[in-house]
């Protein structure tokens, strides 16, 4: 026997936002990514990842002075 297709979505829909939501901070970050950039590599995504921490990095902290 075979649900219909609206039956099956709705579990499949609320079973990924249980796990969108059991996600951290961090790994909502990557998958956001992914969703908005699908054609980017993995290595290119830590690629641009590191350029944008080492561009964080190059601005002084004005607790720190």
């Amino acid at each position: 026997m075979s649900q219909p297709t609206t039956s099956i979505n709705t579990k499949l829909i609320d079973s990924l936002a249980q796990i969108i939501l059991s996600l951290s901070e961090e790994e909502r970050q990557i998958l956001t990514h992914k969703i908005q950039h699908p054609e980017l590599s993995e290595n290119e995504l830590k690629h641009r990842q590191k350029i944008l921490q080492d561009e964080i990095n190059l601005v002084p902290c004005p607790y720190t002075h």
